[in-house]
């Protein structure tokens, strides 16, 4: 039986993604509101390397507060809109549409 090779036992790299977030959470707590090019200045400090294009896209994120990992964005086509919108139609308002979408996944449960 072959003897198993130990590798060294590194710490996980943190991801571009996740190091933008914490500077710009960091820098946004210090009570300034960071630019995409003060967190690549920061950034390459501690020798990170993100293009500005990326620092805008998850920066966008989380100003609008969509900070989702790891789910698909929901994609609606046109067909799924007008059927929403006769649903609701014929429900009486979209209160009432949601309210029985839920009585609905609960019973599915």
């Amino acid at each position: 039986m072959a003897a198993k090779k130990q590798n060294d036992q590194q710490e996980p790299k943190e991801k571009k993604s996740d190091a933008v977030r914490r500077v710009f959470n960091t820098m946004k707590a210090s009570g300034t509101e960071p630019k995409p090019v003060e967190i690549q200045r920061k950034l390459a400090e501690e020798n990170i390397e993100v293009s500005p294009a990326q620092i805008s896209q998850v920066v966008k994120k989380l100003r609008d507060g969509k900070q989702v990992k790891n789910k698909k964005e929901m994609v609606f086509t046109l067909d799924d809109v007008r059927f929403a919108r006769k649903f609701i139609a014929k429900i009486g308002s979209t209160d009432k549409a949601i309210e029985l979408i839920g009585a609905v996944g609960k019973e599915s449960n």
